[in-house]
């Protein structure tokens, strides 16, 4: 059942009070948040990572905790809503570090409290919660244990629970260490999430934990028929619960943004297609968040592990980037990296680093591109801390500093290249990382049609170009746009990758969704619509991060990196997001509200008229490539004959027409997939001419 609360309810343990053993009843330890600054208490209210960052606010920073957190949505059992946020700052970067857990550990924690702020240092590695309290118990032959076999362990003793854990990585305090939630039901194997980027798996290790056990009851999920139509509606989120994430390697092929061998060279379609060919292969299952009707991980079975959830990004960092073009090398060292507990994107940014320096007779001992048993033992010696490993164990920033190269990396984290200028300049200037960032792929260029980005960012004004990836112009209201909407949906627990596709496929306006999952205090704090309500939440949990940065003493300017300047300061790009962010202030707040600065952007754009004219024709083909939900309908690669020059529209009509049962193509005059020729995305109006080669890419972002 879901659980109300007045307000959300606050768990402060000092870890230094807890005796082993001794169980201490959350009476004292539970408190209902309120705070004297109607701003920042009306921001809390809505829980999960807003109440982390305010309580975070509240300190004085000599100690920052490791907090944890849930979202209204999580305590409401909204399906999809079942993440909670790990917050505190990064020992990679001096920086916020944040991550969305997923597992039933959310709903657990929900039926405790809305956020847990750990503080000093336990003295066992167990920390337990249930219905009656809080104790720890110390576990010894827990060390040195993967995350799973932790998990294992745990319910074998204390029965159904979730675990959030760290591998011996963490224990050792590597900058680059990871955690990893854990779940299962009676007799069921676990599947691990891995979340934590900028070394969370280090801060829980140093709070004295090798894992934190939830063993209360978890918050059920609660029927709402709507939002279980609307969310089966979506084609994009049907296609990513079939393929998983690996489908993006194909469609990120087709737009001309992957890259292999540390970003200096493009992949293929079909070298893609190779790659995730052996991983499909190993998939048994789909995985995903408590109470998910579309899931987007898949459990793989072979000889890299047994039984391994595995997405994307993991897999991309390991596999092309490291030189690697098969899929089952890719995630024979993604499960190494999962053994140990590290974060595969941030150690494959560096490994590659490494390879780019021995090519350069810069340092012999690293591994080759391409040679998976060296580049094996490498993760192996990171937690020995011996030779490269310890080098390597610093991240790719600080790596890079040492060899004298330039790293792909932006505020202290190892990033993905991307040819999309919108995508890059999120990467570059998001105060809560990069990953958020790739939740919507109309930055990309993926949304088909102009409309709907108007009908998206309303009162924000888009220039004509805007649409454009390749072009800078209104990038940075664009990235202003999606940075506050990305924070303000992990704040709700409700998954960004289905609030993207219920958006981008026009299965829900902004409003319907935020009447939805936004948090009910800020609903009531803002007087404009209730998907500016959320977009308001969301700006103002960015403005809290930046101020907690400065009063770290950090550097909160670190948006320009080397490799990405010359296309950040295009006009449109980081001046324009710069101009609608603002200053840093203290106390934060007290600035326009997001939909005011917006209302400043509202002259109205045209869209450009596209001028027709009469063309002579003749019958041709037209070769199309598609991949996951769209090959199985319409096979991989397929011709459409019909009269040439025609545009976008034309040929996916013809193509839907022959298989009437296949998944739609067209809604009305817009594409469902993006449709890209040549690594350039076309609109429904672009001419077709007769041996063109199209690639239809349904995939949404993220992973």
């Amino acid at each position: 059942m879901a659980i109300e609360r007045a307000r959300p309810t606050v768990i402060e343990l000092d870890l230094d009070r807890l005796a082993p053993g001794e169980p201490r009843p959350w009476s004292e330890f539970r408190r209902e948040f309120v705070d004297a600054d109607p701003e920042l208490d009306a921001l809390g209210r809505g829980g999960g990572e807003a109440l982390a960052l305010v309580e975070l606010w509240r300190r004085d920073g000599a100690d920052v905790p490791f907090v944890l957190a849930v979202g209204e949505g999580v305590r409401r059992g909204l399906q999809t809503a079942s993440r909670a946020t790990v917050l505190s700052r990064s020992p990679l970067s001096g920086l916020v570090a944040d991550g969305q857990v997923g597992s039933d550990l959310a709903r657990r924690l929900a039926s405790l409290a809305d956020a847990f702020v750990l503080g000093g240092r336990a003295g066992a590695n167990v920390l337990v919660l249930d219905g009656h309290g809080a104790r720890v118990e110390e576990h010894r032959d827990l060390a040195g244990l993967e995350p799973r076999a932790v998990h294992a362990a745990l319910q074998a003793r204390l029965g159904l629970c979730a675990t959030l854990s760290i591998g011996v990585a963490g224990e050792r305090g590597a900058a680059i260490a990871n955690l990893a939630a854990c779940s299962s039901g009676a007799g069921a194997t676990s599947v691990a999430h891995y979340v934590g980027r900028g070394g969370l798996g280090a801060v829980l290790g140093a709070r004295g934990l090798k894992a934190i056990a939830v063993a209360a009851p978890a918050v059920e999920t609660v029927a709402d028929l709507e939002l279980v139509r609307l969310l089966l509606a979506s084609p994009r989120l049907a296609a990513r619960a079939e393929g998983g994430t690996f489908e993006l390697a194909e469609s990120l092929a087709a737009r001309g943004e992957l890259f292999a061998r540390g970003g200096s060279s493009p992949v293929t379609r079909e070298e893609a297609r190779r790659f995730t060919s052996s991983i499909e292969a190993a998939s048994r299952a789909a995985h995903g968040c408590r109470g998910c009707p579309t899931p987007c991980g898949v459990v793989l079975e072979g000889a890299f592990g047994e039984r391994r959830g595995a997405r994307f990004s993991g897999g991309h960092a390991l596999g092309f980037q490291l030189g690697l073009e098969r899929g089952e090398d890719a995630l024979a060292l993604l499960a190494a990296c999962d053994r140990i507990g590290v974060d595969a994107k941030e150690l494959g940014a560096a490994l590659a680093l490494a390879a780019q320096a021995r090519e350069l007779g810069r340092l012999d001992e690293a591994p080759a591109f391409g040679a998976r048993d060296a580049l094996l033992g490498c993760v192996e010696d990171v937690v020995a801390s011996r030779g490269l490993g310890s080098r390597l164990a610093r991240g790719a920033a600080a790596f890079a500093r040492e060899l004298g190269l330039v790293a792909t990396t932006a505020r202290g984290q190892a990033v993905r290249r991307e040819r999309s200028l919108a995508s890059l300049l999120g990467q570059c200037v998001s105060a809560r990382g990069p990953d958020p960032m790739r939740t919507f792929s109309f930055l990309a260029g993926d949304a088909g049609a102009r409309r709907r980005l108007l009908e998206l960012v309303a009162p924000l004004a888009l220039p004509p170009g805007a649409e454009d990836p390749d072009s800078s112009v209104g990038k940075g209201r664009l990235v202003w746009w999606h940075e506050n909407l990305a924070a303000a949906l992990d704040a709700t627990g409700f998954c960004a990758f289905s609030a993207g596709a219920l958006l981008l496929d026009g299965t829900a306006t902004l409003d319907e969704l935020a009447t939805t999952i936004a948090p009910r205090a800020w609903l009531e704090h803002q007087t404009s619509s209730p998907g500016w309500a959320l977009l308001d939440g969301g700006d103002r949990m960015l403005a809290l991060v930046r101020a907690l940065e400065t009063r770290w003493g950090a550097d909160v300017d670190v948006d320009r990196p080397a490799w990405a300047r010359e296309r950040l300061e295009l006009p449109g790009m980081l001046d324009e997001y710069r101009e609608l962010r603002g200053r840093v202030s203290s106390p934060p707040f007290g600035g326009e509200p997001a939909f005011v600065r917006a209302e400043r952007w509202s002259r109205e754009s045209e869209p450009i008229a596209v001028a027709r004219t009469a063309r002579a024709t003749r019958l041709g083909r037209v070769h199309v490539r598609s991949g996951g939900r769209l090959a199985a309908s319409y096979g991989t690669e397929c011709e459409v004959e019909l009269d040439l020059p025609s545009d976008v529209l034309a040929v996916l009509g013809i193509l839907q027409a022959s298989r009437p049962d296949g998944p739609e193509l067209c809604v009305g005059a817009e594409p469902v997939p993006a449709v890209y020729r040549d690594g350039r995305r076309l609109e429904p109006n672009s001419e077709v001419r007769a041996g063109d080669r199209l690639d239809l890419v349904l995939a949404i972002s993220g992973g």
